[in-house]
Formats: C-alpha cells, structure tokens, sequence
C-alpha cells in the first residue's frame, strides 16, 4: 500500500496578475545527483517521479502541468495581486509513494515578474 512521509511546503517566486511563468520544481540535489549516497541532499533519495497530479485553487490558472524523473513543471498565469495560491500537488514515486508537496505562489503588482 502506498505510504505518505511528508507534505513538503515550497515558496514559488512571486508573479505579476498579467504575467504567464513556467515555475520548476527539482526534487533531486540541486546538483542533480540522485543515488541516495550520503552526498545526495536531495528529497527523492534514489527514487524517480513517475507522476503528478495538481489541484489549483480558483482565481488563477494552471495551463499545464509536466514531469521528469526528478522534477516537475507547473506553467501558471493570471490571479490577483495580494493573492497568495497554494497548488496542491501529489507527487508519485517510483516505490509507489505518493508526497504531498504544497507550492505557494504570491501574486503581487509590484515589479516586472
């Protein structure tokens, strides 16, 4: 049966209401090692993303959603400033466990994001 370690909390750089970004998530050392040795910092230990599924709250739009083995790509525009949005995003592993990873993204004017 599929086990739940943890729900992972990630902060997603800010972006303007009228700006579309394309946000990556690297689950892996940020160098990209990934073998589970004790040089791999990363959060997937040797395992491998094999697929994701992401709920977005309303007001903002997700217009696609993709992965690799150890990260996954979330292309989101629109929303309102002073909004913060939290995607819910359940992430399944190749040992067949299923992480909850929670990304907020703040929606501001301010600037050119």
């Amino acid at each position: 049966m599929p086990t739940t370690k943890i729900n992972q909390l990630i902060q997603l750089e800010d972006k303007h209401p009228g700006a579309r970004r394309i946000y990556t998530v690297n689950l892996a050392s940020p160098d990209g090692t990934n073998d589970g040795s004790s040089s791999d910092i990363g959060f997937l230990q040797g395992r491998t993303i094999t697929g994701i599924v992401v709920t977005k709250p309303s007001g903002i739009t997700l217009e696609n959603s993709t992965n690799d083995t150890t990260t996954f790509t979330l292309d989101i525009s629109g929303g309102v400033a002073g909004t913060p949005y939290e995607f819910d995003t359940v992430v399944t592993l190749s040992t067949a466990e299923i992480e909850p990873v929670t990304l907020v993204l703040p929606v501001t004017d301010v600037g050119n994001n």
